[in-house]
């Protein structure tokens, strides 16, 4: 598995959850505090994340970090090297 593959499933993840919550970009963008472009590439996968930026998507989004690893179905993503 490629980090490629794993910052696109994980970019995944981070879109599925913040529709979950029925948030738009443009709204996790101003709660993390971040330039909605910025959040745009990250969903779309073309942005390295920093730990930092995870914990505040997942606070904008009202989740745990944790969630940005498990599938719906319940599988666990491993965490990115």
């Amino acid at each position: 598995e490629t980090v490629q593959e794993v910052q696109a499933r994980v970019a995944e993840r981070i879109a599925e959850l913040r529709k979950q919550a029925g948030l738009t970009q443009q709204q996790v963008a101003e709660r993390a505090g971040m330039q909605p472009s910025n959040y745009q590439r990250i969903e779309y996968g073309g942005q390295n994340l920093t730990i930092e930026t995870l914990v505040k998507i997942a606070q904008a989004i009202g989740v745990s970090v944790n969630e940005f690893w498990t599938r719906k179905r319940g599988k666990s993503a491993p965490p990115p090297s």
